[in-house]
Protein backbone atom coordinates (compact mmCIF):
# COMPACT_ATOMS: atom_id res chain seq x y z
CA UNK A 1 0.00 0.00 0.00
CA UNK A 2 2.90 2.33 0.69
CA UNK A 3 4.37 1.66 -2.75
CA UNK A 4 1.01 2.39 -4.40
CA UNK A 5 0.86 5.82 -2.88
CA UNK A 6 4.32 6.78 -4.11
CA UNK A 7 3.82 6.27 -7.83
CA UNK A 8 1.19 5.30 -10.39
CA UNK A 9 3.17 2.39 -11.87
CA UNK A 10 6.53 1.18 -13.11
CA UNK A 11 7.41 1.03 -16.80
CA UNK A 12 9.81 -1.90 -17.26
CA UNK A 13 11.74 -2.62 -20.47
CA UNK A 14 13.59 -5.94 -20.87
CA UNK A 15 17.05 -5.67 -22.38
CA UNK A 16 17.79 -7.99 -25.34
CA UNK A 17 14.20 -9.12 -25.44
CA UNK A 18 14.73 -10.70 -28.88
CA UNK A 19 16.96 -13.35 -27.32
CA UNK A 20 13.90 -14.64 -25.47
CA UNK A 21 11.66 -14.27 -28.49
CA UNK A 22 13.66 -15.87 -31.31
CA UNK A 23 11.76 -17.55 -34.13
CA UNK A 24 8.46 -17.04 -32.31
CA UNK A 25 5.39 -15.74 -34.03
CA UNK A 26 4.03 -12.49 -32.74
CA UNK A 27 0.78 -14.16 -31.80
CA UNK A 28 2.52 -16.53 -29.37
CA UNK A 29 2.29 -15.46 -25.74
CA UNK A 30 5.31 -17.33 -24.40
CA UNK A 31 9.09 -16.79 -24.35
CA UNK A 32 12.16 -18.96 -24.82
CA UNK A 33 14.33 -20.02 -21.93
CA UNK A 34 17.09 -22.65 -21.78
CA UNK A 35 19.61 -24.09 -19.33
CA UNK A 36 22.06 -21.41 -20.41
CA UNK A 37 19.76 -18.86 -18.85
CA UNK A 38 20.56 -20.19 -15.36
CA UNK A 39 24.24 -20.54 -16.18
CA UNK A 40 24.54 -16.84 -16.94
CA UNK A 41 26.79 -15.16 -14.37
CA UNK A 42 24.35 -12.29 -13.97
CA UNK A 43 21.53 -14.63 -13.02
CA UNK A 44 23.81 -16.51 -10.64
CA UNK A 45 24.45 -13.28 -8.76
CA UNK A 46 20.74 -12.84 -8.03
CA UNK A 47 18.84 -14.18 -5.00
CA UNK A 48 16.08 -16.64 -5.86
CA UNK A 49 13.35 -14.06 -5.27
CA UNK A 50 15.02 -11.64 -7.72
CA UNK A 51 15.22 -14.40 -10.36
CA UNK A 52 11.49 -15.01 -9.93
CA UNK A 53 10.82 -11.31 -10.39
CA UNK A 54 12.84 -11.31 -13.61
CA UNK A 55 11.05 -14.42 -14.93
CA UNK A 56 7.70 -12.88 -14.01
CA UNK A 57 8.57 -9.76 -15.99
CA UNK A 58 9.57 -11.91 -18.99
CA UNK A 59 6.27 -13.75 -18.83
CA UNK A 60 4.29 -10.50 -18.67
CA UNK A 61 6.20 -9.14 -21.65
CA UNK A 62 5.35 -12.28 -23.58
CA UNK A 63 1.67 -11.72 -22.75
CA UNK A 64 1.97 -8.20 -24.15
CA UNK A 65 4.07 -9.48 -27.10
CA UNK A 66 6.55 -6.67 -26.64
CA UNK A 67 9.62 -5.81 -24.58
CA UNK A 68 7.91 -3.21 -22.33
CA UNK A 69 5.29 -3.69 -19.64
CA UNK A 70 3.79 -1.46 -16.94
CA UNK A 71 3.28 -3.05 -13.52
CA UNK A 72 2.42 -2.07 -9.97
CA UNK A 73 4.63 -3.30 -7.10
CA UNK A 74 1.81 -5.24 -5.45
CA UNK A 75 1.46 -7.38 -8.60
CA UNK A 76 4.74 -9.15 -7.72
CA UNK A 77 3.54 -10.30 -4.30
CA UNK A 78 1.60 -13.47 -5.18
CA UNK A 79 3.62 -14.91 -8.10
CA UNK A 80 7.05 -14.00 -6.72
CA UNK A 81 6.51 -13.80 -2.95
CA UNK A 82 8.16 -10.38 -2.88
CA UNK A 83 6.71 -7.60 -0.77
CA UNK A 84 5.68 -4.49 -2.71
CA UNK A 85 8.07 -2.31 -0.71
CA UNK A 86 11.05 -4.45 -1.85
CA UNK A 87 10.20 -4.39 -5.57
CA UNK A 88 12.05 -1.11 -6.33
CA UNK A 89 15.21 -2.49 -4.73
CA UNK A 90 14.92 -5.65 -6.81
CA UNK A 91 14.39 -3.70 -10.05
CA UNK A 92 17.36 -1.48 -9.23
CA UNK A 93 19.59 -4.56 -8.93
CA UNK A 94 18.31 -5.99 -12.22
CA UNK A 95 19.00 -2.67 -13.90
CA UNK A 96 22.55 -2.63 -12.50
CA UNK A 97 23.12 -6.00 -14.19
CA UNK A 98 21.73 -4.53 -17.44
CA UNK A 99 18.91 -7.06 -17.58
CA UNK A 100 16.20 -4.39 -17.77
CA UNK A 101 15.43 -0.68 -17.46
CA UNK A 102 12.66 0.80 -15.38
CA UNK A 103 11.03 4.15 -14.73
CA UNK A 104 8.48 5.21 -12.12
CA UNK A 105 5.30 6.86 -13.35
CA UNK A 106 4.25 9.88 -11.31
CA UNK A 107 0.71 9.76 -9.93
CA UNK A 108 -1.83 11.77 -11.91
CA UNK A 109 -2.56 13.83 -8.83
CA UNK A 110 1.09 14.89 -8.60
CA UNK A 111 1.15 15.76 -12.30
CA UNK A 112 -1.90 17.96 -11.74
CA UNK A 113 -0.15 19.72 -8.86
CA UNK A 114 2.88 20.36 -11.03
CA UNK A 115 0.70 21.76 -13.80
CA UNK A 116 -1.17 24.02 -11.36
CA UNK A 117 2.13 25.27 -9.95
CA UNK A 118 3.34 26.04 -13.48
CA UNK A 119 0.14 27.99 -14.21
CA UNK A 120 0.44 29.89 -10.93
CA UNK A 121 4.01 30.92 -11.74
CA UNK A 122 2.83 32.11 -15.15
CA UNK A 123 0.05 34.17 -13.55
CA UNK A 124 2.58 35.78 -11.19
CA UNK A 125 4.77 36.74 -14.13
CA UNK A 126 1.79 38.43 -15.79
CA UNK A 127 1.02 40.47 -12.68
CA UNK A 128 2.33 43.98 -12.23
CA UNK A 129 3.72 45.62 -9.12
CA UNK A 130 0.19 46.12 -7.76
CA UNK A 131 -0.50 42.38 -7.87
CA UNK A 132 -3.25 42.80 -10.47
CA UNK A 133 -2.96 40.81 -13.67
CA UNK A 134 -2.18 43.08 -16.59
CA UNK A 135 -3.18 42.45 -20.15
CA UNK A 136 -1.69 45.20 -22.35
CA UNK A 137 -3.65 46.20 -25.41
CA UNK A 138 -2.35 45.42 -28.90
CA UNK A 139 0.72 47.41 -30.06
CA UNK A 140 -1.36 49.32 -32.64
CA UNK A 141 -3.46 50.84 -29.85
CA UNK A 142 -0.52 51.68 -27.64
CA UNK A 143 1.82 53.00 -30.27
CA UNK A 144 -0.91 54.66 -32.34
CA UNK A 145 -2.05 57.24 -29.79
CA UNK A 146 1.43 57.74 -28.35
CA UNK A 147 2.85 58.36 -31.83
CA UNK A 148 0.07 60.84 -32.63
CA UNK A 149 0.81 62.72 -29.42
CA UNK A 150 4.58 62.84 -29.91
CA UNK A 151 4.23 63.88 -33.57
CA UNK A 152 1.72 66.71 -33.02
CA UNK A 153 2.01 67.85 -29.38
CA UNK A 154 4.34 70.75 -30.20
CA UNK A 155 6.00 72.05 -27.03
CA UNK A 156 3.87 69.94 -24.72
CA UNK A 157 5.70 67.14 -22.83
CA UNK A 158 6.35 64.13 -25.04
CA UNK A 159 5.73 60.54 -23.96
CA UNK A 160 8.91 58.64 -23.10
CA UNK A 161 7.58 55.56 -21.33
CA UNK A 162 4.35 53.82 -20.45
CA UNK A 163 3.04 51.43 -17.80
CA UNK A 164 0.16 49.03 -17.34
CA UNK A 165 -2.11 51.71 -15.82
CA UNK A 166 -1.58 54.06 -18.73
CA UNK A 167 -1.86 51.24 -21.28
CA UNK A 168 -5.33 50.34 -20.03
CA UNK A 169 -6.48 53.95 -20.44
CA UNK A 170 -5.05 54.07 -23.96
CA UNK A 171 -6.97 50.93 -24.88
CA UNK A 172 -10.22 52.58 -23.75
CA UNK A 173 -9.93 56.03 -25.33
CA UNK A 174 -8.26 54.93 -28.59
CA UNK A 175 -11.42 53.15 -29.71
CA UNK A 176 -13.63 56.19 -29.05
CA UNK A 177 -12.37 58.25 -32.03
CA UNK A 178 -10.60 57.80 -35.34
CA UNK A 179 -6.89 58.45 -35.74
CA UNK A 180 -7.62 61.66 -37.70
CA UNK A 181 -9.87 62.91 -34.89
CA UNK A 182 -7.13 62.33 -32.35
CA UNK A 183 -4.62 64.17 -34.54
CA UNK A 184 -6.90 67.24 -34.69
CA UNK A 185 -7.42 67.12 -30.94
CA UNK A 186 -3.69 67.03 -30.18
CA UNK A 187 -3.05 69.86 -32.65
CA UNK A 188 -5.65 72.04 -30.92
CA UNK A 189 -4.06 71.36 -27.55
CA UNK A 190 -0.62 72.18 -28.95
CA UNK A 191 -1.96 75.50 -30.34
CA UNK A 192 -3.68 76.50 -27.09
CA UNK A 193 -1.65 78.90 -24.94
CA UNK A 194 -3.70 77.88 -21.95
CA UNK A 195 -2.67 74.22 -22.45
CA UNK A 196 0.93 75.41 -22.87
CA UNK A 197 1.12 77.04 -19.44
CA UNK A 198 -0.50 80.50 -19.90
CA UNK A 199 -2.61 80.10 -16.78
CA UNK A 200 -2.45 80.92 -13.10
CA UNK A 201 -0.81 77.63 -12.14
CA UNK A 202 1.59 77.45 -15.09
CA UNK A 203 -0.06 74.13 -15.74
CA UNK A 204 0.70 72.33 -19.01
CA UNK A 205 -1.41 69.68 -20.64
CA UNK A 206 0.30 66.32 -20.97
CA UNK A 207 -0.48 62.92 -22.44
CA UNK A 208 -2.31 61.74 -19.33
CA UNK A 209 -4.61 64.76 -19.60
CA UNK A 210 -5.45 63.63 -23.14
CA UNK A 211 -6.48 60.23 -21.74
CA UNK A 212 -9.18 61.70 -19.50
CA UNK A 213 -12.67 60.78 -20.77
CA UNK A 214 -13.83 64.40 -21.00
CA UNK A 215 -10.71 65.90 -22.62
CA UNK A 216 -11.56 65.09 -26.26
CA UNK A 217 -15.01 66.69 -25.92
CA UNK A 218 -13.75 69.84 -24.16
CA UNK A 219 -10.93 70.44 -26.62
CA UNK A 220 -13.11 69.97 -29.69
CA UNK A 221 -15.90 72.15 -28.27
CA UNK A 222 -13.37 74.98 -28.11
CA UNK A 223 -13.20 75.36 -24.35
CA UNK A 224 -9.47 76.02 -24.56
CA UNK A 225 -9.47 78.15 -27.73
CA UNK A 226 -10.38 81.41 -25.98
CA UNK A 227 -7.49 81.01 -23.59
CA UNK A 228 -5.01 81.85 -26.32
CA UNK A 229 -4.65 85.36 -24.96
CA UNK A 230 -2.70 86.25 -21.78
CA UNK A 231 -4.43 85.16 -18.58
CA UNK A 232 -4.49 87.65 -15.73
CA UNK A 233 -2.88 86.26 -12.64
CA UNK A 234 -4.74 88.71 -10.44
CA UNK A 235 -8.06 87.64 -11.95
CA UNK A 236 -7.45 83.93 -11.59
CA UNK A 237 -5.69 83.81 -8.22
CA UNK A 238 -8.97 83.15 -6.36
CA UNK A 239 -9.54 79.82 -8.16
CA UNK A 240 -8.47 76.69 -6.32
CA UNK A 241 -8.37 74.30 -9.22
CA UNK A 242 -8.28 74.06 -12.99
CA UNK A 243 -11.93 73.03 -13.32
CA UNK A 244 -13.15 76.21 -11.60
CA UNK A 245 -10.94 78.25 -13.90
CA UNK A 246 -12.33 76.48 -16.96
CA UNK A 247 -15.92 77.05 -15.81
CA UNK A 248 -15.33 80.76 -15.30
CA UNK A 249 -13.80 81.28 -18.71
CA UNK A 250 -16.25 79.03 -20.54
CA UNK A 251 -19.26 80.62 -18.84
CA UNK A 252 -18.23 84.22 -19.29
CA UNK A 253 -15.84 84.02 -22.15
CA UNK A 254 -17.70 86.61 -24.17
CA UNK A 255 -17.27 89.14 -21.39
CA UNK A 256 -13.49 88.84 -21.34
CA UNK A 257 -11.48 91.52 -22.98
CA UNK A 258 -9.34 90.53 -25.95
Amino acid sequence: MIAKARYAGIVITVEKWLEHNKNLKKSHSYFMISKRFFDDHKILLLPCSYRLVYLFILSRCSDEVRDTVTLMPHQFSVPCGVKAALVPRCLHRLQQLQLLRYEFLKPLLEENRIEEKRKEEKRKEEKGATGVATHPPPPTELHGLIKIWNDHCGKLPKVKNSNSHRDKKIAVVWKQQTADAWIETVKKMAASKFCNGANDRRWKADFDFLLKPETWLKVNEGKYDFHNGPVSTAHTRKYDNLDMLEQEFSGGGSEQKN
